[in-house]
């Protein structure tokens, strides 16, 4: 099957289908995102601006499923919620034109919780009716897969030609659960990461994990590494100390399901890969959702 992965980041939808013999084409006008999606995927890659994405320029592809990850600032509870008059949610508008024109015989994709009964939201589900589409939505959150961090996400999958099953979407808590022992790296453990210097000031209000733990962690966004607050947990170091470290990038895409030889650039500074990976999916949840289309042969 033919995929177009928009706003494509690190891989997450790659990750989710990294073992079928499906041809992707992954956009995003992030160059670190497309330096890390390189370094670990053979597809083929775009960088360019989607909101000037022609109809006619997608159709040179004629892929049969779209994957949207578009900006999740516009509806952020952090944010000011613009939602439709933030700029950016043009690209994602801009690709909605084109998909009704093109209609793809599937349709999927991501954002946060508060996606669902923004005005942007409600264009999704008039276009998609108004094509005839048969959908499903929900809010998964990774935790609820096994993964030791949570990540609520809103998801719908859609088909045109009406192949989904009734059960699509529907919440099943994994059985499988992953300790930290699956995550952490030794290598991790030195100074680089250390985040001793938040303690005076933040320590009341940080979420800190022992390694032993059963806990899930916090969320991690793009902000984890620059704001101490409200963007991921921490890592005790030892039990006979109170010193803490960050989680490296490469633990927290380990959290959110990425492969074992999934790798950063070495040219990447943290702080950079932290915000690449705070922009990203939980795999096995995506291959959840994309496990709804018959023709993936995911389940």
């Amino acid at each position: 099957m033919q995929i177009l992965e928009f706003f494509c980041g690190i891989g997450g939808v790659a990750a989710a289908l990294v073992n079928s013999v499906n041809s992707i084409v992954a956009f995003d006008i992030d160059t670190r995102a497309l330096e890390t999606y390189r370094h670990n995927w053979r597809h083929d890659l775009r960088n360019c601006e989607l909101a000037s994405a022609t109809t006619i320029q997608l159709a040179e592809f004629a892929a049969e499923l779209w994957w949207m990850s578009p900006p999740c600032q516009p509806f952020t509870l952090q944010g000011k919620r613009s939602d439709d008059a933030d700029s950016r949610t043009i690209a994602f508008m801009q690709l909605l034109a084109s998909f009704r024109e093109m209609r793809p015989r599937y349709f999927a994709m991501e954002n946060v919780p508060p996606f669902h009964g923004s005005r942007t939201h409600a264009h999704l589900i008039e276009t998609l009716n108004a094509e005839r589409y048969q959908w499903f939505e929900q809010t998964l959150c990774a935790s609820d897969f096994g993964l030791m961090t949570k990540r609520r996400r809103y998801y719908l999958v859609a088909s045109r030609d009406h192949a989904l099953s009734e059960t699509a979407l529907r919440r099943e808590e994994s059985n499988v659960r992953f300790g930290f022992d699956d995550v952490l790296d030794a290598r991790y453990a030195g100074i680089s990461f250390a985040a001793d210097a938040l303690l005076p000031r933040f320590m009341p209000h940080l979420h800190v994990i022992r390694p032993a733990a059963s806990e899930v962690a916090r969320c991690f966004t793009s902000a984890y590494g620059k704001s101490p607050l409200r963007s991921g947990s921490y890592l005790q170091i030892d039990g006979a100390s109170a010193r803490i470290r960050h989680f490296s990038p490469l633990e927290i895409a380990r959290m959110l399901g990425f492969p074992p030889t999934f790798q950063f650039p070495e040219q990447l500074t943290p702080r950079q890969c932290w915000d690449l990976v705070g922009n990203s999916l939980a795999v096995p949840v995506v291959r959840h959702v994309l496990s709804a289309i018959p023709e993936l042969g995911l389940r």
